[in-house]
C-alpha cells in the first residue's frame, strides 16, 4: 500500500526537474523568465528528496514484507531497467538528430550505469543529463542488497561510517578517476541512509505539521549557501536533506513515543529559531541576489503562516488521492525520458510558445504510456523469470498489483 503524500512528493519533485530543464534547454525560455528563474531552479534539491523518499520508501517497503536478497535485486531490475532501455535509446535518437554523439564508450558507460556528472569513470550523456542520479541509485540499491541477512544492522552501521569517510574525503580532496567517482557515491549514499533511518526516527520524535513546514522552508537557504566551489557537494545536500526530514518523519511517523510537554515544546522551536538565524546569517553573506536572499529568509516565516490558517480553517480541503497515486506512479519515468524529449522539440523550428506546449505534454504523454502499457509486461517477466508455471499462476494476480503499485511495496 503506497503512501499517498509520499508519492504526492515523488510527482512534485519530477515535475520540479522537469520546470527546471524547460528553462535551461528551450532556447530563449530563460531569457523570457528573467529572475522568475530562480523559482525553479531547483532540480539539484528535487534529486536529493529522491534520494530520501527512495531510502524511506525501501525501509518501509522490507519492514511490511520482506524479501531475499534475490528478491529485492528482481523487485529493483523490474523497476528501473526497462524504462531506463527506453531512456538510452531515447537519448541515442536525440543525439543522432543533434548530430552530436556520444562515443560507443560513453553509451557502454551509461547503460553499465557507471555515469557521472563529473565524468569519473564516464560522462552522463549530454542529451539526458538526468541519468546521473540513476547511477547513484543502482549504487545504493547494490549496497543494500548486499546488507540483506542475518547481519544486516551491522553492514548498514559499516556503511553509515564509510559514507561519512567519504563525505570528508570529498570536503577535503580533489577526486578523480575511480576512486572519485566511488568516493562521491559513497557521500551521497549518507542520504539514501539518512532516509533509510528516517522511519526510526519517527518513532521516537513527534513532529506535528507546523515544525515539518518549518524545516521544509529553511531548504532554499541552505541549498544556496557556499559551502565550497564545488557544488556537488555531499555534506552541503546532506544538510538540505535534513531540512526535509521533518516532513518525511511527519508523513510516515506511526507508534511514536509522544514527550507532549511544554518544555519539549518550547525546545523545538528554540532549535529551529537558532538553526534559521544561523542560515540566515550565513545567506546574506552569500553572492546571490538580493531579492532572493530576502525571499528565501521570508519563505519559512510565509510556510508557517500558511500551514497555521491550513490547520485552522482549511483542513476540509482534500486532496485527491487518485491524482496523486498518478504522479507518483508516471514520476520515474518523466524524469529519465523528459530531457531528450526537450532537446528534440528545441531543435524544431517553432516559436517558444509552441515549443514550450509540446516539451510539456509529449514528455507526459509519453511517461504515462511507458508506465502503464511499456514496462508492466516486462516487469511481469523480469518477477517471473526462473519460476515454474504453476507458481507463476499461483502468484499472478500478487505479481500484477506490484507492477501496478510500483513495485515498492
Amino acid at each position: 500500500m503506497r503512501n499517498v503524500y509520499l508519492e504526492l512528493i515523488r510527482g512534485i519533485a519530477a515535475l520540479v526537474v522537469f520546470t527546471g530543464h524547460l528553462t535551461l534547454y528551450i532556447d530563449g525560455f530563460r531569457e523570457a523568465l528573467g529572475n522568475v528563474t530562480m523559482l525553479v531552479n531547483w532540480g539539484t534539491e528535487a534529486v536529493i528528496v529522491f534520494f530520501i523518499l527512495s531510502g524511506a520508501v525501501i525501509r518501509l517497503s522490507m519492514d511490511a514484507n520482506p524479501k531475499s536478497r534475490l528478491q529485492f535485486i528482481k523487485h529493483r531490475i523490474a523497476r528501473i531497467i526497462p524504462l531506463y532501455i527506453i531512456a538510452i535509446i531515447l537519448t541515442i535518437i536525440v543525439s543522432f538528430a543533434a548530430r552530436n554523439v556520444p562515443s560507443v564508450s560513453v553509451i557502454v558507460g551509461n547503460l553499465l550505469f557507471l555515469q557521472t556528472l563529473q565524468g569519473y569513470i564516464y560522462p552522463t550523456m549530454w542529451a539526458n543529463m538526468p541519468l546521473w542520479s540513476l547511477s547513484f541509485e543502482i549504487f545504493f540499491y547494490l549496497a543494500y542488497t548486499l546488507t540483506i541477512g542475518r547481519y544486516q544492522n551491522k553492514l548498514l552501521y559499516i556503511w553509515v561510517i564509510t559514507s561519512v569517510v567519504a563525505v570528508i574525503i570529498q570536503s577535503l580532496l580533489p577526486l578523480t578517476g575511480i576512486f572519485g567517482h566511488f568516493t562521491i557515491i559513497f557521500a551521497y549514499s549518507s542520504i539514501w541512509l539518512l532516509g533509510y533511518y528516517s522511519t526510526d526516527i519517527s518513532k521516537y520524535v513527534k513532529v506535528d505539521l507546523i515544525l515539518a513546514y518549518a524545516w521544509l522552508g529553511l531548504l532554499p537557504m541552505t541549498a544556496r549557501l557556499h559551502f565550497s566551489d564545488e557544488y556537488f557537494l555531499a555534506v552541503k545536500h546532506f544538510i538540505v536533506g535534513c531540512t526535509i526530514i521533518p516532513l518525511f518523519t511527519f508523513l510516515i511517523g506511526h507508534r511514536k513515543i509522544v514527550i507532549d510537554t511544554k518544555q519539549g515544546i518550547r525546545l523545538k522551536w528554540l532549535l529551529w529559531i537558532m538553526v534559521y538565524t544561523i542560515v540566515t546569517l550565513f545567506s546574506f553573506r552569500t553572492q546571490s541576489l538580493l531579492i532572493s536572499k530576502i525571499l528565501y529568509a521570508l519563505l519559512p516565516i510565509l510556510m508557517i503562516a500558511t500551514i497555521c490558517l491550513y490547520t485552522k480553517y482549511l483542513q476540509s480541503i482534500q486532496i485527491n488521492k487518485n491524482f496523486c497515486l498518478l504522479i507518483g506512479q508516471i514520476s520515474y519515468a518523466l524524469y529519465i525520458i523528459h530531457t531528450p524529449i526537450i532537446h528534440a522539440v528545441n531543435l524544431l523550428s517553432f516559436n517558444l510558445g509552441t515549443k514550450l506546449i509540446l516539451a510539456i505534454i509529449i514528455p507526459v504523454i509519453f511517461a504515462y504510456i511507458f508506465e502503464f502499457y511499456f514496462h508492466p509486461p516486462l516487469a511481469r517477466k523480469i518477477l517471473t523469470y526462473g519460476r515454474t508455471n504453476s507458481f507463476y499462476k499461483s502468484k499472478k494476480s500478487s505479481i500484477k498489483d506490484c507492477v501496478k503499485n510500483g513495485l515498492d511495496d
